[in-house]
C-alpha cells in the first residue's frame, strides 16, 4: 500500500469518504499523454483556486514538482543577462561571430601540420527565415551549413549540396518566425499553444490510477533517508488511461478539434494506419497499438525534503529504453547527471557540475557520447551585455577523442560577440552569406563527415 506521509500529500484531496517510425511512434504517442500529465498538478491547483481539485496521482505530483523546481531554481541562480539572451535567441533575429584559438601539443600529430596553435572562427546567423553557420580556419571559410525552409544545404570548396528534411504536412516554413517556433515546426507532436498542453495535462492527471504509485525507502546506506516514488502503467492500465482521456476530450469540442489536428499531422508524418485520433484510441482499446509487454514507468527520488532525480522507462516489443536524470543544488552549484540506456546498456551519459555566478558560469564534468569514449570538459564563460550586443569570453579545456579515436588535450580561448535586433541584414542580402542562394545544389548523398573531412 502507498504510504501516507509524503511532503506534498496535504495538497491532494482525500479519497471519497475520508475527507522505426511506427514502433517509435507507439511509445511516443502512448507515452506523450502520460508525460504531459507530469505537468498537470500545478496547473490544476493554481488555475482553480477555491475549488476542490480532482483526485490526482502522487507520482504525477512528484514528477511535476521535480521538473518545475529544477528549471525555476537554476533560472534564479543564472545571471539575468544570460536568461534574457536565451529568450531573445529563441524569438529574435541574431548573428554570432566567435573567434576560437585552439592550443595543444597534440595538434601536429592529429592534423599533420607543424602547428600547436590553430585559429578558428564560428559564425551563426538567423534572420527569422533562414539559419546559417560557418566554420573558418586560419581566416578562410572552410565549411558552411544552412537551413533554408525545409532543406539543409552544405557548402564546401567542392560545391554546394542540398538535402530536404521531413516536415509535417501543411507546415509553412516560408513565414517569418522565431528560432524556437521554427524548430517546433519540424516536430508534429509539438504546438506553441501552451494552454492546449495544460488542459490535456489536467485531463491526464485525473485518469492516472492513484494506486499505480508506491513509495519506498531506499535501503542503500549511501542514500540514507532517500525515498523513491514509483508509478508504473502496463498495457491494460495504459488502455484505461487513454480511454479516460478520450471520454474527457468528448466533453470539450474545441480541445478535441485541436488534438485531432495535431494527431493528423503526426499520423501523416509517421505513416500510421490510423489517420484520426479516434481511430488510434480505438486501436489502443482493441489491443492493437501497444505490445503485450508495454510498460511506462517513472520514478522520482526525494532526499531530505528535496527532489533529486527522475527516471523514465518505456518497454515495448522487447526493448526497454530508460532516461535517468540526477540533479542536486548546493549553494550556487548544481550537480547533474544524465544517461540514456537501451536494454540495460548505457548508450550516452553526462556528469558535471555547473557553478553559477554574476556575469558568468563554470562547468566541469565528463560526457560519454557512446559506450567506449569519454570526454572531459572544463569551461569558464563570461557574458557582459550592452543593449543589443552580448560580448562573450571564456576558456574551455577538453580531454578525449575529439579529432580522432586517440585522446588529445585541447585548450580553447573564446572571444565572441552576439548581436540581436530587427536591423540585422537578412542572409539573402548579406554578401558574406548569400553566395549559396545563387548556386546549384547537388543532392547530398555523401556522408556529411566525408564532406567536412574528406577521406584520403
Amino acid at each position: 500500500m502507498m504510504q501516507r506521509n509524503h511532503r506534498y500529500e496535504g495538497q491532494l484531496p482525500e479519497e471519497p469518504g475520508k475527507s522505426q517510425r511506427r514502433r517509435l511512434f507507439v511509445w511516443i504517442a502512448a507515452g506523450a499523454l502520460l508525460v504531459i500529465a507530469l505537468g498537470a498538478v500545478a496547473v490544476a491547483l493554481l488555475r482553480t483556486p477555491g475549488k476542490r481539485p480532482p483526485i490526482v496521482n502522487l507520482g504525477v505530483v512528484a514528477a511535476k514538482r521535480y521538473l518545475t523546481e529544477y528549471h525555476t531554481d537554476r533560472e534564479k541562480l543564472a545571471d539575468p543577462a544570460a536568461v534574457a539572451l536565451g529568450e531573445r535567441l529563441m524569438k529574435e533575429p541574431f548573428e554570432i561571430e566567435a573567434d576560437i584559438t585552439l592550443s595543444s601539443d597534440d595538434l601536429p600529430a592529429e592534423l599533420g601540420l607543424p602547428l600547436t596553435r590553430l585559429i578558428l572562427g564560428v559564425d551563426i546567423k538567423y534572420d527569422m527565415r533562414d539559419l546559417g553557420a560557418k566554420l573558418r580556419v586560419l581566416g578562410m571559410e572552410y565549411f558552411s551549413e544552412y537551413l533554408i525552409e525545409d532543406e539543409v544545404v552544405v557548402r564546401v570548396p567542392s560545391g554546394a549540396y542540398g538535402m530536404p528534411l521531413d516536415v509535417p504536412e501543411s507546415t509553412d516554413l516560408s513565414q517569418s518566425m522565431g528560432l524556437e517556433q521554427r524548430a517546433m515546426s519540424f516536430a508534429p507532436l509539438m504546438t506553441e499553444d501552451e494552454d492546449f498542453y495544460g488542459r490535456i495535462a489536467d485531463m491526464a492527471a485525473q485518469v492516472v490510477p492513484e494506486d499505480a504509485t508506491v513509495i519506498e525507502e531506499v535501503s542503500d546506506t549511501q542514500a540514507s533517508g532517500e525515498k523513491v516514488i514509483q508509478t508504473a502503467l502496463d498495457e491494460a492500465a495504459m488502455q484505461s488511461v487513454l480511454a479516460g482521456m478520450g471520454e474527457l476530450l468528448e466533453e470539450d469540442a474545441a480541445l478535441r478539434a485541436r488534438a485531432e489536428e495535431i494527431f493528423a499531422r503526426t499520423a501523416a508524418y509517421y505513416n500510421l494506419d490510423q489517420k484520426t485520433l479516434k481511430q488510434w484510441l480505438q486501436s489502443v482499446a482493441d489491443g492493437l497499438a501497444l505490445a503485450d509487454d508495454f510498460e511506462l514507468c517513472w520514478r522520482v527520488y526525494e532526499r531530505q525534503g528535496s527532489y533529486v532525480g527522475l527516471d523514465v522507462r518505456v518497454t515495448n516489443t522487447g526493448q526497454a529504453t530508460e532516461w535517468r536524470m540526477r540533479t542536486e543544488l548546493q549553494g550556487s552549484e548544481s550537480r547533474e547527471a544524465f544517461s540514456l540506456a537501451v536494454n540495460g546498456k548505457t548508450v550516452q551519459s553526462a556528469e558535471y557540475t555547473v557553478t553559477y555566478r554574476s556575469g558568468g558560469m563554470a562547468v566541469d564534468g565528463t560526457f560519454t557520447p557512446d559506450a567506449t569514449n569519454t570526454i572531459k570538459i572544463k569551461a569558464d564563460l563570461n557574458l557582459k551585455p550592452d543593449r543589443n550586443e552580448y560580448p562573450l569570453t571564456g576558456t574551455v579545456e577538453i580531454e578525449g577523442p575529439i579529432l580522432s579515436e586517440k585522446p588529445v588535450k585541447l585548450s580553447a580561448d573564446i572571444n565572441a560577440r552576439i548581436r540581436m535586433g530587427e536591423e540585422l541584414t537578412a542572409l539573402k542580402d548579406d554578401s558574406d552569406w548569400n553566395d549559396v542562394y545563387g548556386e546549384q545544389w547537388e543532392p547530398l548523398e555523401i556522408p556529411l563527415k566525408d564532406l567536412i573531412l574528406p577521406r584520403m
